[in-house]
């Protein structure tokens, strides 16, 4: 599957959205090497979901 320009640009713009939510939701309680590692497992989650075909699309 090839993905567009645009369609790139908004997956970065997903990702940095994502990172910024992590930390305002667990910033407070959890160090930076915590919330890449949350990120992860929320993403590996993700796509087991969607493997699944449970809820698509997942998030």
């Amino acid at each position: 599957m090839a993905v567009t320009d645009d369609g790139a640009r908004l997956a970065e713009a997903a990702e940095r959205t994502f990172a910024q939510r992590l930390t305002v939701l667990f910033g407070g309680y959890l160090p930076d090497s915590s919330l890449s590692a949350v990120a992860q497992a929320f993403s590996r989650r993700r796509e087991a979901l969607e493997q699944e075909r449970v809820g698509l699309p997942a998030g």
